[in-house]
């Protein structure tokens, strides 16, 4: 094998470390052999073997030197996670990631990852990820939180190799999720709830921009007057606010979503008040926040005698709804912004009629004979 790994003295520490190794002869046309043997560079399997791509290309067209090759590449010093967990926040989270996921991604680190698993070498962290579930257990953190933080360390290794600084990423595992509850409003509560909505105007506009076109709260606190065409009945959802900081919604992309007849009126009656470029402003002019989002929901859901929600449960029940009127699958998922469709199929158990309708197909197959060694029931 011409790329291999070897064991070699660490000049520094004296241990043994293992190195990407190039090793090949080549054979020029004069006859003669020239035997390459070297670090690779960059310290992965893959990038040693474009390297000795490389350097045979060199020797093919002339262009290599011995004195010109680089000497091997001084041991690095191992960070430990701390250490490279801020390196990956400042650069690839910093980049990658909107507002709201890079600062769950450092409370993350700050409360889970770096009290336990700070100090260890990062070549070492793939190895404690295991004993490091169990930790987490012992804190009472359910399986979905434990898996955003596994999650996260898997991101961070990735990036780790691909940045060489270490060989391998490893597998993080994550745990099993059981079946996702969620709280949404039957027909009869959802219709409650508007009555008792209806006493604000500005708040029942908000609400049905969450139960009658699934906005996400930050979504509907970035609508704004050119996102809506009231004519053709239809709004667009292009933006997410996020404490002050407007980004792209959550799965990226805009949607567009037809208006129910109520909310179509609804926002036509308020765009005669309009305050500014956002469809929801205070009374002085100023766009709404999130603490201004936190009281209306559960003042009207106790008017209503109902029981107290968020406003994501509305988005809950916006796609409830749908899955239980027998919208299909795919049209759940365009108008809610879901990125994949097993977050959809959540909601299908809800349309049983559409499961019957499906048996009921058969029934209107023409009756075929029986035939061979099978018989008719008696």
């Amino acid at each position: 094998m011409s790329v291999r790994r070897e064991k070699r003295k660490d000049p520094t520490t004296g241990t043994d470390r293992e190195y990407w190794m190039i090793d090949f002869t080549y054979h020029h046309p004069d006859g003669r052999k020239e035997r390459v043997r070297k670090v690779a560079p960059i310290q992965n399997k893959r990038a040693a073997e474009r390297h000795e791509h490389e350097l045979r290309h060199a020797l093919h067209d002339g262009s290599y030197r011995k004195e010109q090759e680089a000497p091997p590449p001084e041991p690095k010093t191992m960070p430990t996670v701390a250490a490279f967990a801020e390196e990956f926040l400042n650069t690839y989270v910093l980049v990658n990631n909107k507002p709201s996921e890079q600062a769950a991604k450092r409370s993350i680190f700050k409360h889970h990852i770096i009290p336990t698993l700070g100090r260890l070498p990062l070549n070492r962290l793939s190895y404690e990820v295991e004993p490091f579930k169990a930790v987490l257990k012992k804190k009472n953190l359910g399986a979905k939180r434990i898996n955003n933080v596994l999650a996260v360390i898997s991101k961070m290794l990735h990036y780790a190799e691909e940045r060489g600084v270490i060989e391998r990423a490893g597998k993080v595992r994550l745990l099993k999720l059981p079946p996702s509850k969620y709280d949404f409003f039957d027909l009869d509560e959802y219709g409650r709830l508007l009555t008792a909505a209806a006493t604000d105007p500005g708040w029942l506009t908000a609400i049905l921009c969450a139960g009658e076109a699934g906005l996400r709260m930050g979504e509907i606190i970035a609508l704004e007057w050119s996102d809506l065409d009231l004519g053709a009945g239809h709004l667009t959802v292009r933006h997410s606010d996020w404490f002050g900081l407007v980004g792209t919604t959550k799965g990226g992309r805009a949607r567009t979503v037809p208006m129910t007849e109520r909310l179509r009126h609804a926002l036509t009656t308020q765009a005669s008040e309009r305050r500014g470029l956002r469809v929801f402003m205070t009374a002085d002019g100023k766009p709404i926040t999130r603490n201004h989002m936190k009281t209306p929901l559960w003042h009207a859901c106790r008017r209503a005698g109902l029981r107290e929600i968020g406003w994501h449960a509305l988005r809950h029940t916006f796609c409830s709804h749908l899955a239980l009127q027998g919208a299909v699958p795919k049209a759940i998922q365009e108008l809610a912004g879901h990125t994949a469709m097993a977050i959809t199929m959540r909601y299908m158990h809800l349309a049983p009629a559409a499961l019957r309708d499906a048996i009921a197909l058969l029934d209107q197959r023409t009756r075929l004979p029986v035939h061979g060694n099978h018989t008719a029931m008696k």
